[in-house]
């Protein structure tokens, strides 16, 4: 009985682990963007896919009130957020979310970056889709598509 506690005790901990270690690599990609198109502030203009790691075939900007299944079907990626969320941008692979920077609802902690929007909330990105950054103060930057 002591040794399937242990074992049961040793595949909780290693469980836990798991998704601390995930949880955290992921919160290190998105600082990782965040930093990559900071970076690219107020220089010509670029596609998403020069500061992306990833592969991935579309990206979904949004804020709400977007319509979620607009932003689903212009995604063309099921949509599950597990919280409640204001804005951010969503990659795309195959029909999948590869990637995500995403803002909570609390406005004490925004999200310092932001996408120029359509009426609908929504602003699509395909690889070759040419994008600047124009930064506004030292925390606040904005991704314009390029004309």
């Amino acid at each position: 009985m002591k040794k399937l506690f242990f074992y049961l005790l040793l595949i909780v901990i290693i469980l836990c682990l798991f998704i601390v270690g995930v949880n955290l690599y992921r919160n290190h990609k998105v600082k990782v963007y965040r930093s990559f198109i900071k970076n690219c502030a107020e220089r010509e203009s670029f596609s998403l896919s020069a500061v992306t790691d990833f592969d991935w075939d579309r990206a979904v900007a949004f804020e709400f009130p977007a319509d979620l299944k607009e932003l689903e079907k212009v995604a063309g990626a099921k949509i599950d957020f597990n919280y409640d969320v204001s804005s951010g941008i969503i990659f795309i692979n195959n029909g999948k979310i590869v990637f995500k920077d995403i803002s909570d609802m609390n406005p004490e902690s925004p999200s310092s970056i932001s996408y120029e929007l359509n009426d609908k909330h929504l602003s699509v990105y395909e690889k070759d889709t040419l994008i600047y950054v124009e930064k506004h103060d030292d925390a606040f930057y904005v991704i314009k598509k390029a004309e």
